[in-house]
């Protein structure tokens, strides 16, 4: 409607009391605020849908989410960042202790429940099969009939189509927000459509399911559901991509740097195969410990991100791993960690090629066609790791204490200071990303 004249007011927050036949997103009892031109402080207020925001800590509905919780018997839940943001990792543990529910988790979630937590199914994306060599998701979704999105938002790389198989489910989703922004301006609601929606903060919004009845016992409850996690664990810490003369495994590396770091370290990926390696593969027993580029993931994200944990939070150590061309991308960053004197590691992975496209042609039998860029110039760089077998015992010296540049069989760990342009040029050999 025009602006009102008479009455005054720009900001309104109340409940939705009707909605037009074009609205989406939108029902009567949401709880919403909003600016307007004018009118608000009439009793009654117009508002276009786009201008509105639901309330953070409301909860419509949650009798609904609680009601719909209770009628399924074989749930699964996925968690999103959004848990770590709000703090609800205490009652995300609560809530599918209480209920015997599996957990999984997107890259971005990772650390939100222990490794060894009993109902902890892990990371999982589009990924996820190829791989483990397994059919992981079909196993994880397939037996539920309700799938529970908890912080869940489309950016983070779990897209409905994951849990599509094993006959049609119910969706009830708890988040901070409504119809969470994916990747490209797509909404989640433009590829979800949720039975029940949840919008509030999530620590009340679990507390609130947790203290209902307990759902009845689901597969996941019996032997088959630890018998589930437990393999996929053992498949996580076991899958190899293979190592021949000269070259590293990427699996070991990365999950070598994740043991070195220990679980109160930070180990920050760039975009590539090595994103999925590091975000799948290895163990991350708490909260913000693994950091990645989520929706359109972003090349060259690893370094200056990896920059950024080390200043947010001092004393912890930092370490990236990042594949020759993300580091490419943004290694201009080197001059600010030298700079700045910050104690950062960076593993390079060089296989010169972008190794996430030559794993899938490989997995397609195509042979990849690998041309090597004209003029290259040698890491400018001190060995330290001189061989694969010594990998393991090294790693965890380097990165406590470290203070140069090493980058031998393609792997390249990295600490910076201001000797680091003075040191001598050492040639390395290619690392294998698909085996």
């Amino acid at each position: 409607r025009k602006p009102s004249v008479e009455i005054p007011g720009l900001e309104y927050a109340g409940t939705v009391a009707a909605v037009g036949e074009r609205v989406t997103g939108w029902s009567v009892g949401d709880p919403v605020m909003g600016i307007e031109s004018g009118g608000c402080y009439a009793e009654q207020v117009a508002a276009f849908m786009a201008s509105m925001e639901a309330r953070r800590g409301a909860l419509p509905a949650w009798h609904q989410g609680r009601a719909l919780f209770a009628s399924w018997s074989r749930p699964v839940a996925v968690a999103g960042n959004e848990v770590i943001r709000d703090g609800a990792g205490a009652e995300l543990a609560a809530f599918c202790e209480r209920h015997r529910v599996p957990v999984a988790q997107s890259l971005a979630a990772k650390g939100v429940l222990p490794e060894g937590h009993l109902f902890n199914l892990g990371p999982v994306n589009r990924y996820l099969d190829r791989i483990l060599r397994m059919d992981a998701v079909a196993k994880v979704f397939d037996p539920a009939d309700l799938v529970v999105l908890i912080g869940w938002d489309l950016a983070e790389d779990v897209e409905p189509g994951l849990w599509s198989g094993g006959g049609r489910k119910r969706v009830l989703r708890i988040g901070l927000t409504k119809d969470a922004a994916g990747p490209n301006g797509r909404t989640a609601g433009a590829r979800l459509r949720p039975d029940v929606e949840v919008v509030g903060g999530l620590r009340l919004s679990l507390s609130r399911l947790a203290s209902g009845a307990v759902v009845a016992a689901s597969p996941y409850g019996s032997v088959a559901g630890p018998g589930l996690i437990a393999a996929l664990r053992t498949a996580r810490r076991s899958v190899r991509f293979g190592s021949g003369a000269g070259r590293l495994d990427p699996c070991v590396v990365v999950r070598e740097t994740r043991a070195a770091l220990g679980p109160d370290g930070i180990l920050v990926a760039d975009v590539g195969l090595h994103k999925h390696l590091a975000g799948l593969l290895t163990d991350t027993d708490r909260p913000n410990t693994f950091l990645c580029s989520n929706g359109l993931g972003t090349f060259g994200f690893g370094l200056p991100a990896a920059l950024g944990a080390a200043l947010a939070c001092p004393g912890r150590p930092v370490a990236a791993v990042v594949g020759d061309g993300g580091f490419h991308s943004n290694s201009q960053d080197l001059e600010t960690l030298a700079r700045l004197r910050l104690p950062v590691v960076i593993v390079v992975l060089e296989d010169s090629s972008f190794g996430l496209i030559k794993h899938y042609q490989r997995l397609g039998g195509r042979r990849p066609e690998v041309r090597p860029a004209a003029g290259r110039v040698p890491v400018q760089a001190q060995p330290i790791v001189l061989h694969p077998g010594i990998l393991k015992r090294d790693i965890p010296d380097v990165l406590p204490n470290g203070s140069t540049i090493c980058n031998a069989d393609a792997l390249a760990l990295v600490r910076f200071d201001d000797t680091f342009l003075k040191s001598n040029a050492v040639a390395s050999r290619d690392i294998d990303p698909g085996g």
